[in-house]
């Protein structure tokens, strides 16, 4: 959660910097401000066997029609800026899903990706159970199941994740 969240942030103190209206060090203060409240927020809401669960929880709209969003409000207020000042899109939208970030400006526009990350403790457990093949020169078992299940788990969560947000060929390069 914390590299998904710390992604999501940078990508918002990156819109945020490029009118230059704001002074960098406000934020960095509303950067750490932000991620705090973002973590103590999506605790209990975080689901990487499940990345569209709760989906709707994690994302932070920003449009002239609907509510501020809260924690976003309530970072501004601890950081010691005016919401209303900040140069934001008219709209935009961040998902903040298990393994990665997507945005969007404009209500009907394609999404695009923050970030993208590898699901490490599928690599952890796959370079384990390699370890452990190699280590009894066994060529079934239940290793070489494990890496393929593994595999179409990882394929599965991207296209559920990309699913969700529309269909879209206009991707940023991913980081890791």
């Amino acid at each position: 959660m914390h590299r998904e969240i710390e992604a999501a942030v940078t990508f918002l103190v990156k819109i945020l910097s490029l009118k230059r209206r704001i002074k960098p060090e406000k934020l960095v203060v509303l950067a750490e401000n932000m991620a705090h409240l973002l973590h103590k927020k999506y605790q209990g809401h975080w689901y990487p066997d499940k990345p569209n669960r709760g989906q709707a929880y994690r994302c932070i709209r920003i449009n002239s029609w609907q509510y501020v969003d809260e924690s976003l409000l309530l970072a501004c207020a601890m950081s010691g800026l005016d919401y209303s000042r900040l140069p934001l899109p008219g709209e935009m939208t961040i998902w903040i899903d298990p393994l990665e970030v997507c945005g969007r400006f404009g209500e009907h526009t394609d999404f695009f990706t923050i970030a993208s990350f590898k699901n490490e403790e599928a690599v952890k457990v796959n370079k384990r159970k390699h370890s452990e093949q190699t280590s009894d020169y066994s060529s079934e078992g239940p290793s070489s199941e494990s890496v393929s299940e593994n595999s179409s788990d990882d394929e599965t969560t991207g296209e559920k994740a990309t699913a969700s947000k529309e269909t879209s060929n206009a991707f940023i390069t991913p980081q890791t």
